[in-house]
């Protein structure tokens, strides 16, 4: 499988910046891994924080053990939430995968050409 090919799967498929580790690109990787990281923190730090307070309602008995209540205060904590830094989180991980996915692909390519180049080179030879 071609270097260009096993970066953009691992870039799409797993995280953003496993792309780069494959194609030996540490600097990149790791500032493309750290991003997204935060950004994925900031995530799962409010949907914790929104469990939270679901959860503590539920044991105080402020909302009742009925599916559709609990799937109520879940939208209300939701809406109620610090939606900015979730949004602004989100966007961040998007778009940096997607810079991953693109980054991953270009810097395959070269590698994959300068790999053909080097064999062709050596096929000449013999």
């Amino acid at each position: 499988m071609k270097k260009s090919t096993q970066a953009v799967l691992l870039s799409v498929l797993a995280f953003p910046g496993c792309g780069h580790l494959v194609l030996r690109h540490f600097r990149a990787a790791v500032a493309l891994l750290v991003i997204s990281l935060a950004a994925l923190a900031i995530i799962i730090n409010a949907a914790m924080q929104q469990a939270t307070v679901v959860a503590n309602k539920i044991l105080a008995n402020e909302i009742p053990l009925d599916p559709d209540a609990i799937t109520q205060a879940i939208a209300e904590a939701t809406r109620s939430g610090d939606s900015i830094s979730v949004t602004v989180a989100t966007w961040v991980l998007f778009i940096v995968w997607v810079i991953g996915v693109a980054d991953a692909y270009r810097i395959g390519k070269k590698v994959d050409a300068a790999a053909a180049t080097i064999q062709r080179d050596d096929s000449i030879k013999n």
